[in-house]
Protein backbone atom coordinates (compact mmCIF):
# COMPACT_ATOMS: atom_id res chain seq x y z
CA UNK A 1 0.00 0.00 0.00
CA UNK A 2 3.03 2.73 0.75
CA UNK A 3 4.67 1.81 -2.14
CA UNK A 4 1.71 2.29 -4.28
CA UNK A 5 1.02 5.44 -2.69
CA UNK A 6 4.48 6.54 -3.07
CA UNK A 7 4.49 5.44 -6.99
CA UNK A 8 1.66 7.97 -6.88
CA UNK A 9 3.43 10.98 -5.68
CA UNK A 10 6.28 10.33 -7.85
CA UNK A 11 3.86 10.23 -10.82
CA UNK A 12 1.94 13.24 -10.03
CA UNK A 13 5.76 14.84 -9.36
CA UNK A 14 6.17 13.89 -12.91
CA UNK A 15 3.78 15.33 -14.32
CA UNK A 16 3.44 18.21 -13.07
CA UNK A 17 7.21 18.95 -13.71
CA UNK A 18 6.83 17.64 -17.39
CA UNK A 19 3.88 19.58 -18.47
CA UNK A 20 3.66 17.82 -21.95
CA UNK A 21 0.97 20.60 -23.12
CA UNK A 22 4.25 23.07 -22.77
CA UNK A 23 6.08 23.34 -25.60
CA UNK A 24 9.87 24.13 -25.22
CA UNK A 25 9.38 27.39 -27.34
CA UNK A 26 7.24 29.05 -23.98
CA UNK A 27 8.88 29.93 -20.75
CA UNK A 28 7.11 29.05 -17.72
CA UNK A 29 6.87 32.80 -15.91
CA UNK A 30 7.36 32.81 -12.41
CA UNK A 31 7.10 37.17 -11.83
CA UNK A 32 6.03 39.62 -13.82
CA UNK A 33 8.97 41.36 -16.02
CA UNK A 34 9.63 44.93 -15.05
CA UNK A 35 8.58 48.06 -16.29
CA UNK A 36 10.76 51.08 -16.70
CA UNK A 37 9.19 53.52 -14.11
CA UNK A 38 10.29 56.30 -16.41
CA UNK A 39 9.53 55.28 -19.72
CA UNK A 40 10.82 57.21 -23.13
CA UNK A 41 8.19 58.67 -25.52
CA UNK A 42 9.47 55.40 -27.67
CA UNK A 43 8.76 53.20 -25.00
CA UNK A 44 5.41 54.71 -24.05
CA UNK A 45 4.10 54.37 -27.51
CA UNK A 46 5.00 50.97 -27.48
CA UNK A 47 3.10 49.93 -24.14
CA UNK A 48 -0.02 51.68 -25.30
CA UNK A 49 0.06 49.71 -28.89
CA UNK A 50 0.57 46.32 -25.88
CA UNK A 51 -2.36 47.64 -23.96
CA UNK A 52 -4.41 47.68 -27.36
CA UNK A 53 -2.93 44.04 -28.06
CA UNK A 54 -4.06 42.67 -24.67
CA UNK A 55 -7.67 44.18 -25.52
CA UNK A 56 -7.48 42.62 -28.85
CA UNK A 57 -6.31 38.79 -26.93
CA UNK A 58 -9.00 39.31 -24.27
CA UNK A 59 -12.46 40.14 -27.00
CA UNK A 60 -10.57 37.42 -29.45
CA UNK A 61 -10.86 34.74 -26.10
CA UNK A 62 -14.92 35.23 -26.42
CA UNK A 63 -15.20 34.22 -30.03
CA UNK A 64 -16.63 30.36 -30.18
CA UNK A 65 -15.28 29.09 -33.02
CA UNK A 66 -11.65 29.49 -31.11
CA UNK A 67 -10.32 31.10 -34.34
CA UNK A 68 -10.00 34.68 -34.06
CA UNK A 69 -7.38 34.64 -30.74
CA UNK A 70 -5.08 32.78 -33.76
CA UNK A 71 -4.19 36.11 -35.06
CA UNK A 72 -2.69 37.15 -32.15
CA UNK A 73 0.77 36.25 -33.27
CA UNK A 74 0.34 38.22 -36.29
CA UNK A 75 -0.96 41.38 -34.64
CA UNK A 76 2.00 41.21 -32.13
CA UNK A 77 4.58 41.39 -34.79
CA UNK A 78 2.70 44.61 -35.87
CA UNK A 79 3.92 46.03 -33.38
CA UNK A 80 7.67 48.14 -33.24
CA UNK A 81 10.36 46.49 -31.96
CA UNK A 82 10.54 47.21 -28.26
CA UNK A 83 13.83 48.71 -26.43
CA UNK A 84 16.20 46.27 -24.49
CA UNK A 85 14.50 47.16 -21.59
CA UNK A 86 10.99 46.21 -22.54
CA UNK A 87 12.63 43.04 -24.15
CA UNK A 88 11.49 40.84 -21.14
CA UNK A 89 7.66 42.42 -21.49
CA UNK A 90 7.45 41.05 -25.10
CA UNK A 91 8.75 37.90 -24.35
CA UNK A 92 5.64 37.27 -21.98
CA UNK A 93 3.20 38.70 -24.26
CA UNK A 94 4.72 36.33 -26.99
CA UNK A 95 4.26 33.17 -24.65
CA UNK A 96 1.01 34.47 -23.85
CA UNK A 97 -0.57 34.40 -27.16
CA UNK A 98 1.42 30.93 -27.56
CA UNK A 99 -0.32 29.30 -25.30
CA UNK A 100 -3.98 30.81 -25.80
CA UNK A 101 -3.46 29.63 -29.60
CA UNK A 102 -2.75 26.79 -28.43
CA UNK A 103 -5.19 26.43 -26.47
CA UNK A 104 -7.80 27.31 -28.97
CA UNK A 105 -6.45 25.01 -31.61
CA UNK A 106 -6.61 22.26 -28.84
CA UNK A 107 -9.99 22.72 -27.92
CA UNK A 108 -11.25 23.21 -31.29
CA UNK A 109 -9.51 19.68 -32.48
CA UNK A 110 -11.67 18.13 -29.10
CA UNK A 111 -14.24 19.29 -30.11
CA UNK A 112 -13.92 17.81 -33.96
CA UNK A 113 -12.72 14.29 -32.90
CA UNK A 114 -14.05 14.23 -29.32
CA UNK A 115 -10.83 13.75 -27.88
CA UNK A 116 -11.23 13.98 -23.81
CA UNK A 117 -7.19 14.06 -23.63
CA UNK A 118 -6.32 16.86 -26.01
CA UNK A 119 -9.48 18.73 -24.19
CA UNK A 120 -7.98 18.27 -20.99
CA UNK A 121 -4.39 19.73 -22.75
CA UNK A 122 -6.70 22.83 -23.86
CA UNK A 123 -7.99 23.44 -20.45
CA UNK A 124 -4.25 23.18 -19.08
CA UNK A 125 -2.79 25.89 -21.57
CA UNK A 126 -5.71 27.68 -20.99
CA UNK A 127 -4.83 28.19 -17.66
CA UNK A 128 -1.12 28.87 -18.53
CA UNK A 129 -2.53 31.67 -21.24
CA UNK A 130 -4.49 33.28 -18.34
CA UNK A 131 -1.56 33.04 -15.86
CA UNK A 132 0.77 34.69 -18.55
CA UNK A 133 -2.21 37.24 -18.77
CA UNK A 134 -1.92 38.20 -15.27
CA UNK A 135 1.38 38.94 -14.95
CA UNK A 136 1.38 40.64 -18.26
CA UNK A 137 -1.08 43.43 -16.57
CA UNK A 138 0.97 43.70 -13.72
CA UNK A 139 4.37 44.68 -15.61
CA UNK A 140 1.59 47.20 -17.02
CA UNK A 141 0.31 48.21 -13.75
CA UNK A 142 -3.32 47.43 -14.39
CA UNK A 143 -5.69 45.12 -12.83
CA UNK A 144 -8.31 44.62 -15.36
CA UNK A 145 -7.42 43.88 -19.74
CA UNK A 146 -8.98 46.28 -21.71
CA UNK A 147 -11.94 44.80 -24.41
CA UNK A 148 -15.20 43.90 -23.94
CA UNK A 149 -16.76 44.33 -20.18
CA UNK A 150 -19.82 42.57 -18.46
CA UNK A 151 -22.76 44.72 -17.96
CA UNK A 152 -24.86 44.07 -15.00
CA UNK A 153 -28.04 45.65 -15.84
CA UNK A 154 -27.97 43.44 -19.19
CA UNK A 155 -26.73 40.50 -17.31
CA UNK A 156 -30.14 40.50 -14.89
CA UNK A 157 -32.43 40.74 -17.90
CA UNK A 158 -30.33 37.79 -19.83
CA UNK A 159 -30.72 35.93 -16.90
CA UNK A 160 -34.74 37.07 -16.32
CA UNK A 161 -35.58 36.19 -19.77
CA UNK A 162 -33.38 32.77 -20.24
CA UNK A 163 -34.44 31.08 -16.71
CA UNK A 164 -30.61 30.75 -15.80
CA UNK A 165 -27.62 32.25 -14.88
CA UNK A 166 -26.27 34.54 -17.31
CA UNK A 167 -23.69 37.06 -18.50
CA UNK A 168 -24.14 39.79 -20.73
CA UNK A 169 -20.98 41.49 -22.28
CA UNK A 170 -20.61 45.12 -24.18
CA UNK A 171 -18.14 45.31 -26.45
CA UNK A 172 -16.42 48.95 -27.40
CA UNK A 173 -13.62 48.08 -29.81
CA UNK A 174 -15.49 48.06 -33.25
CA UNK A 175 -12.10 46.57 -35.38
CA UNK A 176 -11.84 43.50 -32.75
CA UNK A 177 -15.93 43.41 -33.54
CA UNK A 178 -15.32 42.80 -36.68
CA UNK A 179 -12.05 41.06 -36.67
CA UNK A 180 -14.58 37.96 -34.61
CA UNK A 181 -17.47 38.48 -36.91
CA UNK A 182 -15.18 37.91 -39.90
CA UNK A 183 -13.97 34.68 -37.97
CA UNK A 184 -17.90 33.66 -37.46
CA UNK A 185 -18.49 34.26 -40.66
CA UNK A 186 -15.87 31.39 -41.71
CA UNK A 187 -17.82 28.31 -40.44
CA UNK A 188 -21.19 30.36 -41.26
CA UNK A 189 -21.18 31.93 -44.71
CA UNK A 190 -24.36 33.58 -44.05
CA UNK A 191 -23.67 35.61 -41.41
CA UNK A 192 -23.27 38.85 -42.41
CA UNK A 193 -23.79 42.04 -40.00
CA UNK A 194 -23.55 40.57 -36.62
CA UNK A 195 -25.57 42.11 -33.97
CA UNK A 196 -25.12 39.96 -31.35
CA UNK A 197 -24.09 36.59 -30.48
CA UNK A 198 -25.14 34.06 -27.95
CA UNK A 199 -22.80 31.17 -26.45
CA UNK A 200 -25.89 28.86 -24.38
CA UNK A 201 -23.24 26.43 -23.36
CA UNK A 202 -21.09 29.08 -21.40
CA UNK A 203 -24.34 31.05 -20.72
CA UNK A 204 -23.52 34.06 -22.20
CA UNK A 205 -24.16 36.64 -24.73
CA UNK A 206 -22.28 39.26 -26.45
CA UNK A 207 -23.50 42.59 -27.92
CA UNK A 208 -21.68 44.52 -30.28
CA UNK A 209 -20.31 47.97 -29.88
CA UNK A 210 -23.21 49.81 -31.96
CA UNK A 211 -26.02 47.67 -29.92
CA UNK A 212 -24.19 48.88 -26.61
CA UNK A 213 -24.27 52.81 -28.05
CA UNK A 214 -27.92 52.24 -28.95
CA UNK A 215 -28.85 50.94 -25.48
CA UNK A 216 -26.97 53.33 -23.35
CA UNK A 217 -29.21 55.95 -25.11
CA UNK A 218 -31.90 54.65 -23.16
CA UNK A 219 -30.43 57.31 -20.60
CA UNK A 220 -31.04 59.90 -22.88
CA UNK A 221 -34.81 59.64 -23.91
CA UNK A 222 -34.26 57.23 -26.74
CA UNK A 223 -36.26 54.04 -27.36
CA UNK A 224 -33.73 52.09 -29.66
CA UNK A 225 -36.02 49.11 -30.68
CA UNK A 226 -33.43 46.85 -32.87
CA UNK A 227 -31.08 46.96 -29.94
CA UNK A 228 -33.55 46.20 -27.31
CA UNK A 229 -34.82 43.34 -29.95
CA UNK A 230 -31.16 41.88 -30.00
CA UNK A 231 -30.88 41.92 -26.48
CA UNK A 232 -33.83 40.25 -26.13
CA UNK A 233 -33.25 38.03 -29.07
CA UNK A 234 -30.29 36.86 -27.78
CA UNK A 235 -31.29 36.50 -24.20
CA UNK A 236 -34.12 33.84 -25.55
CA UNK A 237 -31.09 31.99 -27.21
CA UNK A 238 -30.07 30.87 -23.55
CA UNK A 239 -33.62 29.96 -22.88
CA UNK A 240 -33.53 25.74 -21.73
CA UNK A 241 -31.22 23.43 -20.61
CA UNK A 242 -29.59 23.70 -23.83
CA UNK A 243 -30.33 26.88 -25.52
CA UNK A 244 -32.58 27.47 -28.22
CA UNK A 245 -30.92 26.83 -31.49
CA UNK A 246 -33.82 27.68 -33.95
CA UNK A 247 -33.90 31.29 -35.09
CA UNK A 248 -37.59 31.99 -36.27
CA UNK A 249 -38.79 30.66 -32.85
CA UNK A 250 -35.71 32.88 -31.03
CA UNK A 251 -36.80 36.03 -32.93
CA UNK A 252 -40.88 35.13 -32.50
CA UNK A 253 -40.56 34.85 -28.33
CA UNK A 254 -37.81 37.66 -28.55
CA UNK A 255 -40.65 39.80 -30.18
CA UNK A 256 -43.33 39.21 -27.62
CA UNK A 257 -41.11 39.52 -24.37
CA UNK A 258 -39.19 42.36 -25.81
CA UNK A 259 -41.84 44.87 -23.09
CA UNK A 260 -39.89 42.77 -20.30
CA UNK A 261 -36.59 43.71 -21.37
CA UNK A 262 -38.09 47.44 -21.90
CA UNK A 263 -39.44 47.46 -18.54
CA UNK A 264 -36.03 46.62 -16.90
CA UNK A 265 -34.16 49.09 -19.38
CA UNK A 266 -37.04 52.49 -18.01
CA UNK A 267 -38.72 52.17 -21.24
CA UNK A 268 -42.79 52.20 -20.69
CA UNK A 269 -43.87 49.06 -21.39
CA UNK A 270 -46.82 50.39 -23.66
CA UNK A 271 -43.99 52.18 -25.61
CA UNK A 272 -42.64 48.33 -26.60
CA UNK A 273 -45.44 46.78 -27.27
CA UNK A 274 -46.25 49.11 -30.08
CA UNK A 275 -42.37 48.50 -31.31
CA UNK A 276 -42.47 44.73 -30.74
CA UNK A 277 -45.43 44.87 -33.57
CA UNK A 278 -43.05 47.14 -35.57
CA UNK A 279 -40.23 45.02 -35.37
CA UNK A 280 -42.29 41.71 -36.53
CA UNK A 281 -43.94 44.39 -39.45
CA UNK A 282 -40.76 45.64 -40.48
CA UNK A 283 -37.82 44.28 -38.88
CA UNK A 284 -38.49 40.74 -38.90
CA UNK A 285 -39.24 40.57 -42.93
CA UNK A 286 -35.21 42.02 -43.50
CA UNK A 287 -33.86 39.17 -41.60
CA UNK A 288 -32.92 36.05 -43.97
CA UNK A 289 -35.36 33.23 -44.41
CA UNK A 290 -34.78 31.15 -40.99
CA UNK A 291 -35.53 33.78 -39.12
CA UNK A 292 -38.93 33.78 -40.36
CA UNK A 293 -41.70 31.07 -39.95
CA UNK A 294 -45.63 30.84 -40.18
CA UNK A 295 -45.59 29.55 -36.77
CA UNK A 296 -45.27 33.24 -35.90
CA UNK A 297 -48.58 34.63 -35.51
CA UNK A 298 -51.82 34.94 -33.13
CA UNK A 299 -52.58 31.22 -32.41
CA UNK A 300 -49.56 29.98 -33.93
CA UNK A 301 -46.90 27.44 -32.16
CA UNK A 302 -44.40 30.42 -31.45
CA UNK A 303 -47.43 32.30 -29.56
CA UNK A 304 -46.25 32.56 -26.01
CA UNK A 305 -49.91 33.16 -24.90
CA UNK A 306 -52.31 31.79 -27.38
CA UNK A 307 -56.01 32.45 -26.85
CA UNK A 308 -55.33 35.49 -24.61
CA UNK A 309 -56.60 37.78 -27.82
CA UNK A 310 -53.26 39.94 -27.97
CA UNK A 311 -50.36 39.50 -30.72
CA UNK A 312 -47.58 39.98 -30.34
Amino acid sequence: MLIGVAAVIVAAVVVLAWHPWHTASRKTWEAAPTVPSRPTPAERRWLSGLADWIGFVRDAQEDPTNLTVRECGARLGDLPSPTSRLRDVRALAADTCAAFTAAAVDRRGSGLSWDAQRAGRANAEDTEAHRDLRLLLLSLGTREAPGSRVVALYSHIAAKLSGGDATARCWDNRANWEAVSESMARTEPRLRNLLGFAVPWERRIELSPSVCASLASIRRGRVPIDAIEVLTHESEHLAGPDGISNEAKTDCYAAQRMYLTAKALGVPAATLRRGASLSLRYMQPLLPPEYHSSQCREGGAYDLTPRDGRWP
